[in-house]
């Protein structure tokens, strides 16, 4: 069977988590990875047994799809060149920056006819996937996330909603069907010069999302409440564990599939660009968790600059941006 060939562009942690993944599957051809920084390259290059390029476009020509892991800064422009290159596009979340950029990339992608993923892996979380088959047509009523860390990104000064509390937001939008609207936000810049505490709220129709996300924490957490009409589930996403429980029952350890969240998204895309499926986490799908954490984070940002006082955190509306719209 002929092999999909593909390439990874940014070799930072997640370029090289991607890059070490895709060089495991035997139904992958990694062509080669790429990044301006030389010495980054060339050693993830030789970890994964791949050939190094230091200008991306020189790889293009040579690509099935490609793995976008570069800064969020360059996600627009080297995800346009991939698509006018016709090379499908995993794309590392955040989408982009900025909404206009993630439009004009979609509208790119629209017109070259090429299959744009985001990368949400905790869609891909075998604890998610079967919280999913068990709660599939079952009524919502709330969810509580949590995700904390003790420190910030070293390479990439994002802020908390841009870059943890999306991975929540996302898995709610799956299990709500939906993207939900925003209702509350509020953040502190602690410190950092960008938001390094934030909690926000979501409305889903007849369900509401809860989220908290801080870089000061003094250990990792990341965990999801669920609270269902007769049951209860708790996911902790780092140790991939389900419990549920029904009714006044006490919760119960649930057995869940044993399968690398990042190797179930790759395939996933690739399997995508073979059968011509909408993925997962389509480009649309990102833009609107874009709108939807870009309003929480403005908000946020407000109350932390004293902008807005915390009693007066209400977020905005988009256009179209109604609970329960998808």
């Amino acid at each position: 069977m002929k092999r999909t060939r593909v390439g990874v562009i940014g070799t930072g942690r997640m370029g090289a988590k991607h890059a070490r993944a895709l060089a495991a599957l035997p139904e992958v051809e990694l062509v080669g990875v790429a990044d301006h920084h030389h010495g980054r390259a060339d050693e993830v290059a030789g970890q994964s047994g791949a050939t190094s390029y230091y200008d991306y476009r020189d790889l293009l020509p040579r690509l099935d799809c490609a793995v976008v892991a570069a800064s969020t800064a360059a996600h627009g422009e080297i995800g346009a060149d991939c698509a006018r290159a016709g090379v499908h596009i995993l794309l590392e979340k955040p989408m982009c920056l900025t909404v206009a950029e993630a439009e004009t990339l979609l509208n790119e992608v629209g017109r070259a006819g090429v299959i744009l993923m985001v990368g949400h892996t905790e869609l891909f979380n075998p604890a998610v996937a079967e919280l999913r088959r068990r709660v599939a047509g079952e009524q919502v009523l709330s969810l509580l996330a949590e995700r904390l860390a003790p420190s910030y990104p070293p390479t990439e000064a994002l802020d908390v909603i841009t870059n943890l509390m999306v991975h929540d937001l996302a898995v709610a939008g799956v299990l709500l069907q939906t993207t939900g609207a925003p209702v509350f936000a509020w953040g502190q810049r602690v410190q950092a010069p960008f938001l390094d505490y934030a909690t926000a709220s979501v409305s889903y129709g007849r369900a509401v999302g809860c989220f908290l996300a801080s870089y000061l924490n003094p250990h990792t957490v990341r965990t999801l409440a669920v609270h269902g009409l007769g049951w209860f589930a708790e996911v902790d996403y780092l140790h991939r564990t389900l419990r549920m429980a029904e009714g006044d029952r006490e919760l119960q350890t649930v057995t869940v599939p044993d399968w690398d969240p990042l190797q179930h998204e790759i395939r996933h895309f690739l399997g995508c660009i073979h059968d011509g499926h909408k993925p997962e986490s389509s480009g649309l799908d990102g833009l609107r968790l874009l709108r939807l954490s870009t309003a929480l984070r403005d908000t946020a940002m407000e109350v932390a600059e004293g902008l807005r006082r915390p009693e007066e955190a209400e977020a905005p509306q988009w256009p179209g941006a109604t609970p329960g719209a998808a």
